[in-house]
């Protein structure tokens, strides 16, 4: 049997902006925007401002689905916490993030340093998520 818990939506919303702000300054071109669309062959000149509206809408939905999953997990292992937050952070980037990033750039032919983007970019995401979720839930 699951123990109870109660879902902390401020903890939630707090993650789903700090996935999103993760997520905009990595992929800024500025930071490392530039590089990714070079990684990924795409020309700056080709992106449309419906397909950039599209993609955040997507990944806000996609952050909510995140945080409330690791709310969901924080609850069920009772950690609580800033420190027992990003460890279960870091445990849940290695078995769940690393896996992905790492297997669709590798199945699409993809450069390695493609990979090494996203899961240094979920690493920070998860660590800080854990962080957050963890202090603001105990």
């Amino acid at each position: 049997m699951m123990p109870a818990f109660t879902v902390h939506w401020l903890a939630v919303a707090l993650g789903v902006v700090i996935s999103m702000v993760v997520g905009g300054v990595t992929f800024a071109r500025p930071v490392l925007g530039d590089y990714w669309m070079g990684l990924i062959e795409m020309r700056a000149d080709r992106v449309r401002r419906e397909d950039a509206t599209r993609g955040i809408v997507v990944a806000l939905v996609l952050a909510l689905l995140l945080n409330l999953g690791f709310n969901v997990l924080l609850g069920w292992t009772g950690a609580a916490g800033a420190g027992q937050g990003a460890f279960l952070g870091l445990l849940a980037w290695l078995a769940f993030a690393v896996p992905t990033a790492v297997v669709h750039p590798t199945f699409e032919g993809r450069p390695p340093m493609l990979a090494v983007l996203y899961v240094g970019q979920h690493l920070v995401e998860y660590l800080l998520i854990g962080l957050a979720q963890g202090w603001l839930s105990s």
